[in-house]
């Protein structure tokens, strides 16, 4: 067991370089990250001094509201930014979607993920699911120069028809290069293109 104070790394067998404090996996290893976080993996490496890390054979990584798989997965902890290539899954719970596709990058700072190479996310719907299959997704928060620009009577378009202007917890979803989307059992939506958000 290597004890780090971000850290706690659990695995029968380690190789720990104490000059570049690197420490290496070749047997199933389980990281420990706080109370939520975890990874599992069976081949990588981590290196605690520039927390950049790389992990091999299909490696999963569950937090609090999330689960990634992916074939492999390069993370560096200091910026926040990872890439995860392979056949990846990607699960959250919180918004209820799980994105599909070989290629997925994401950033913490803002909590956005681009996933590219035939990508489809799957959204939960009340009582059903919506697929969408396109180019490229792109997901992250909104921020405060995403809101909506107010009209000439000091409210925006939406707070005007009634309903309530997106939080800063939502999520901006921009499906590009004529995404369809379909959801099981009903009919099939024309072609669509959706450029800088949701459909206003």
């Amino acid at each position: 067991k290597l004890v780090d104070p971000d850290y706690t790394m659990t695995t029968d067998t380690l190789l720990y370089n104490t000059v570049t404090r690197v420490a290496t996996f070749t047997v199933p290893t389980l990281i420990q990250q706080g109370p939520f976080k975890q990874v599992q993996t069976t081949d990588g490496y981590y290196d605690l001094l520039h927390k950049t890390a790389y992990l091999g054979k299909r490696p999963t990584i569950i937090d609090s509201s999330s689960v990634l798989v992916a074939d492999e997965v390069a993370a560096d902890d200091s910026t926040g930014f990872a890439e995860a290539r392979g056949t990846v899954v990607f699960k959250d719970t919180a918004q209820g979607m799980v994105v599909l596709c070989n290629d997925l990058k994401s950033s913490r700072e803002n909590a956005s993920f681009l996933a590219t190479v035939n990508p489809i996310a799957i959204i939960k719907q009340e009582t059903d699911s919506i697929f969408i299959a396109a180019d490229t997704l792109y997901s992250a928060r909104f921020s405060k120069e995403d809101s909506l620009p107010a009209t000439g009577h000091g409210t925006d378009s939406v707070s005007a028809a009634g309903h309530q202007p997106a939080s800063q917890e939502s999520v901006n979803c921009i499906w590009d290069r004529y995404s369809t989307s379909q959801a099981p059992g009903g009919a099939r939506d024309s072609t669509t293109s959706l450029i800088n958000g949701p459909v206003r």
